[in-house]
């Protein structure tokens, strides 16, 4: 099989070779409001094997989600008790996660303050010639 992706973004069933389904995209969600919590990755390794041993072996930074000032009821989200859960049966359904944004009155608003600070991608170059391939060979 031919795993297609960002390897930042596997959930731990996935490393292991189980099927994709619900769980790894909550998994993804939850990598992703944990970066925009602390504006790091909850997983980093210098090379693609020890990323993987650590998402399939460890948990997130959860010290990282403690220092930073969002709403708590985001950073238990973007925790290993919801959605960075390693064991996928037990981590939180897109369903109760729909029902603990709903119920979580400021949720529109926390996100958006936290989008806020997000860094946005870098631009492409107008002119493709700006950067020659020549000059990486």
């Amino acid at each position: 099989d031919t795993v297609l992706g960002t390897p930042y973004y596997l959930s731990p069933e996935l490393v292991w070779g189980k099927p994709y389904g619900e769980p790894s995209d909550v998994w993804a969600l939850g990598v992703v409001l944990f970066q925009l919590l602390t504006m790091q990755r909850p997983f980093d390794a210098p090379n693609l094997a020890a990323l993987v041993m650590r998402i399939a072996n460890t948990q997130c930074d959860v010290a990282a989600l403690e220092r930073c000032e969002h709403p708590l009821e985001l950073r238990r989200l973007a925790s290993p008790d919801a959605m960075l859960h390693p064991d996928m049966a037990k981590r939180c359904t897109l369903q109760s996660l729909r029902a603990k944004l709903a119920s979580f009155p400021d949720a529109a608003a926390a996100i958006s303050d936290v989008t806020a600070h997000a860094i946005s991608p870098p631009h492409a170059a107008d002119d493709p010639e700006a950067f020659p391939s020549a000059q990486f060979v």
